[in-house]
């Protein structure tokens, strides 16, 4: 009786190291297929922080992102998201120039797209670490407010009507593609064990995503 609970302890030990040490490997190995190279964001600057310019950012932010969530539905890769986005640059501009005269302010947008800084943050369960990642940045007027960021390629967030920034609820599966890319196989099954592990590990970490960050 002794040796028999004995080896269920001992099992049930090795099976908790075991649970531990997946979401570690992949944790690394997510942290890999998502780089300052692979990823491009949108970064949208508020004119400043008063409550108008704030609402127009978030205007300009829901225009911009519906036109994009169409352009970047055939996006294949990273290289393919950067030409759509480069391709369509002006149309983006005139968008954002469009929702901010139709708020009834004239200040001036400037739209660029290249490497800009951004600090290290978590979006959901992905880490991206500080660095210069290619980002689409739209500048509102003198762009010294608070300001908005999202990942556009992989599309690890969308905007609804609300205004609230929405994690896509396939990113385990967004992870698994990127992972293969990067030629690092990965079972679906473990994919989706990390994160649930993750969302049991970090509940109190503050492992969220965050609709703002440093220029």
């Amino acid at each position: 009786m002794i040796q028999r609970r004995n080896r269920i302890v001992l099992f049930l030990c090795c099976l908790l190291i075991t649970l531990l040490f997946i979401p570690f490997v992949l944790g690394i190995q997510a942290k890999k297929a998502f780089t300052t190279n692979n990823l491009v964001r949108l970064h949208v600057i508020a004119n400043s922080d008063k409550q108008q310019d704030q609402e127009v950012k978030f205007i300009v932010r829901d225009q911009v992102v519906e036109v994009l969530r169409e352009q970047l539905n055939g996006a294949k890769n990273y290289q393919d998201a950067l030409k759509i986005i480069s391709k369509n640059r002006a149309q983006l501009a005139s968008v954002a120039k469009e929702a901010v005269a139709a708020a009834g302010f004239s200040y001036p947008v400037r739209v660029e797209l290249g490497h800009f800084a951004f600090p290290a943050r978590a979006y959901g369960n992905v880490v991206m670490p500080q660095g210069e990642y290619e980002a689409l940045r739209i500048v509102l007027g003198e762009g010294k407010g608070a300001n908005w960021w999202c990942v556009l390629f992989p599309p690890l967030c969308f905007v609804d009507i609300s205004g609230n920034a929405l994690e896509y609820n396939g990113e385990s599966a967004i992870v698994r593609e990127t992972l293969a890319q990067q030629g690092i196989e990965c079972d679906e099954n473990e994919v989706d064990l990390r994160f649930r592990l993750l969302d049991w590990m970090r509940r109190d970490d503050g492992y969220l995503a965050t609709d703002k960050s440093s220029k």
